[in-house]
């Protein structure tokens, strides 16, 4: 009984998660589970516990056997618990990991525009000297997005290996190679709330997590060689808006927001997403064509509609199967997104192993619909 129980609550509870999401501050970690990590240990745990129950018989005065009235509770137990567990299956396949786009074909032979993006910034970039050959899929990508602070002239020097000629805008912790003509560079750093509305007593609180989060981390960290870190509770959101003259390729110029937010496991999503789309209206930037970067939520967070309004992510065109970025020492969560306008669809979106940082790397072929 206490399995079946175990079962029910998880289910509920994943389904309050994936319902609900970031829109309300205690929901957000909920949504933060996999749907792996529920449905395979509600499975074992279930296990064939209702249906050995159910098939609890007597024998009735004619000599017949009937089930009991235990035996019957079982099987509707058994029935609901097992509808439950199909229906999550089902959505996690066809919707969550989209198992039907592995059938695509990639969009033959139409136009693209080949992109990456890299969050290099969880280790120390500032004198990276590291290289960019063989890490990027063939042919190398037009446009690369880095989060990095690395020195720009160690950026060039990583580039000029791909054999092209990249134009670099480097801003803020933002970087953008480009073989095709770049304008309009704006950067900005956008406040978010944070933990900054809690009490006292919850900020504490929030500090013994914090503390758990980061010890467990660093000891992934540790393991391939990444620096000791803490999630800081006043950082800025950054945001670079960025024009790229796209029109040899896909016949039009496309307007980028490459953004990141703010890491703190604690703070609240969807105030902190809310606090970045004002800042953009409020400079003026016009909508988006392309949203990407680490957002630090989850692929399905009700948080990034904000933060890519009327956008859908590339993963739903070209995505399949489980795609997490983060961390790289045991993949667990899809934070780093790229979303596209209704006009554009992706052609290829796939996730690569990265040498070094802890967030693996994004590449996706983009196309005009």
């Amino acid at each position: 009984m206490l399995a079946c129980l175990v079962v029910a609550m998880s289910l509920a509870l994943w389904l309050v998660g994936r319902v609900v999401s970031d829109r309300v501050y205690e929901a957000q970690f909920l949504a933060w589970v996999p749907t792996w990590a529920v449905l395979l240990p509600a499975a074992a745990a279930c296990g064939a516990l209702p249906l050995a129950r159910a098939g609890r018989w007597r024998q009735n005065a004619q000599g017949r056997r009937t089930r009991t009235a235990g035996g019957r509770v079982w099987l509707g137990i058994a029935v609901l618990l097992y509808a439950g567990l199909a229906s999550a299956l089902l959505w996690s396949h066809l919707v969550e990991f989209r198992l039907l786009n592995a059938l695509s074909r990639g969009g033959g032979d139409a136009p693209r525009l080949r992109i990456v993006h890299w969050n290099m910034e969880a280790f120390s970039t500032l004198n990276w000297r590291g290289d960019f050959a063989g890490v990027f899929p063939e042919p190398p990508p037009d446009v690369i997005f880095l989060t990095s602070f690395a020195r720009q002239q160690h950026i060039e020097r990583a580039l000029a290996q791909l054999g092209r000629e990249y134009t670099l805008i480097h801003r803020g912790g933002f970087t953008v190679a480009s073989v095709l003509p770049m304008r309009d560079a704006t950067v900005l750093s956008i406040p978010v709330p944070g933990t900054s509305g809690a009490t006292p007593a919850m900020q504490r609180r929030f500090a013994r997590v914090r503390g758990i989060v980061e010890e467990w981390y660093n000891r992934l960290g540790e393991r391939i060689g990444l620096e000791r870190r803490e999630f800081r509770r006043d950082e800025n959101a950054g945001v670079l808006a960025v024009t790229i003259d796209a029109r040899s390729v896909l016949g039009r110029e496309l307007r980028v927001r490459f953004i990141d937010v703010p890491s703190d496991p604690m703070a609240s999503r969807w105030e902190n997403a809310l606090a970045m789309a004002q800042g953009m209206r409020s400079a003026g930037l016009e909508p988006a064509d392309i949203v990407l970067g680490d957002t630090n939520t989850p692929r399905g967070g009700a948080s990034l509609e904000l933060l890519a309004p009327g956008m859908h992510h590339a993963y739903e065109d070209a995505g399949s199967g489980p795609m997490p970025t983060w961390p790289r020492a045991s993949p667990l969560l899809h934070i780093d997104q790229v979303f596209l306008s209704p006009s554009l669809r992706a052609l290829r979106y796939r996730v690569i192993m990265s040498p070094s940082s802890d967030h693996l790397i994004q590449y996706a072929e983009i196309g005009v619909r």
